[in-house]
């Protein structure tokens, strides 16, 4: 199992290639101790901290500081997607120095896009379907990851996935879904054209 994981992770960071916000493996390699166990090792630059780091010290996170995470968050996982990749919820491990910035690490859940997921943080997913590897489940974890860090409560929400098999419930029904200015702009655009082709139709000219 763990010889598995790693080696997923290891020809994950291969595949991926050099960007700046995604790790690069130094050296990675197997070795075994006194007692015939193999150990799987990967080296990488070091970091001084990591993003939950910040809130030990600091809840929420300065504004500036979280700018400049979620900037090299979107850059990174636009590359992952690129290059079909899915991510699991990842860790964010930041620069040292005064521009900071932001690196992610840890592909050992990291899966092809619509291959079926190995590992998932439920906390981070919100309603979004998590059978298989996609950009919205990525987007979705990346976002709950970084309203954890601004302390914002995003419990009661949900995200408006498949638009041609869920409806958006807005008043007024029942349920509240709160979704972003994209996917509200989609539903409206949607309904107008249902009202449209309605009234266009031959028996309701009638």
């Amino acid at each position: 199992m763990y010889k598995q994981v790693f080696q997923r992770e290891v020809d994950v960071n291969f595949a991926l290639g050099s960007h700046a916000n995604i790790v690069q493996f130094l050296k990675s390699f197997s070795t075994g101790n006194t007692e015939n166990e193999q150990r799987h090792i990967i080296v990488m630059p070091f970091f001084a901290r990591c993003a939950a780091d910040l809130l030990t010290q600091q809840s929420p996170i300065e504004l500036r500081a979280l700018i400049t995470i979620a900037h090299d968050c979107f850059e990174a996982l636009c590359h992952i997607h690129s290059k079909k990749y899915c991510l699991k919820p990842a860790n964010i491990m930041l620069h040292s120095g005064e521009q900071g910035g932001a690196t992610l690490v840890d592909f050992g859940g990291a899966v092809r896009l619509g291959d079926p997921i190995v590992e998932v943080t439920d906390q981070f997913c919100l309603d979004v379907a998590k059978l298989q590897g996609s950009e919205l489940l990525d987007w979705t974890c990346l976002g709950t990851t970084l309203a954890q860090l601004a302390n914002i409560d995003i419990t009661n929400y949900s995200v408006c996935g498949e638009h041609s098999n869920r409806k958006l419930l807005v008043p007024p029904d029942t349920k509240e879904v709160r979704v972003c200015d994209d996917c509200f702009a989609l539903y409206q655009s949607e309904h107008v054209e249902e009202e449209e082709e309605k009234s266009s139709s031959p028996q309701h000219r009638q």
